[in-house]
């Protein structure tokens, strides 16, 4: 394993640099709604930081459509990072609990198994 795919034990990096998250998120979902694939692995990491470091925050997570806008990167097994990453964030979403609504999580984690089934 790398050092850049290794976490940081020191605790939340978001109050570390005092970012608010109410203008990171929609600048990230943002990133990711754009058509620069590019920007699309750091933006889907750093949201994937941010569902670490901010557990059972539910309005974080429902006001900025996130389990919908990962559907959108479930889709495309040609772009693995993006497909993992957004997977994982999924996961952790629905094993945290911080959705009610379990059949929403549980229709995009299983629509991620039958896409890789098909293909």
């Amino acid at each position: 394993m790398t050092s850049s795919s290794m976490r940081s034990a020191t605790g939340p990096q978001v109050l570390s640099v005092g970012v608010d998250l109410t203008t990171e998120i929609p600048n990230l979902i943002q990133d990711l709604e754009s058509d620069n694939t590019k920007i699309h692995v750091s933006a889907l990491r750093r949201i994937l930081d941010i569902i670490v470091d901010n557990p059972g925050n539910k309005e974080l997570i429902l006001q900025n459509k996130i389990i919908s806008l990962m559907n959108k990167f479930i889709g495309n097994l040609n772009q693995s990072e993006e497909f993992a990453l957004s997977t994982t964030i999924l996961h952790l979403i629905g094993v945290r609990g911080t959705i009610d609504d379990k059949t929403l999580v549980a229709g995009a984690a299983t629509d991620s198994f039958i896409r890789m089934i098909i293909v």
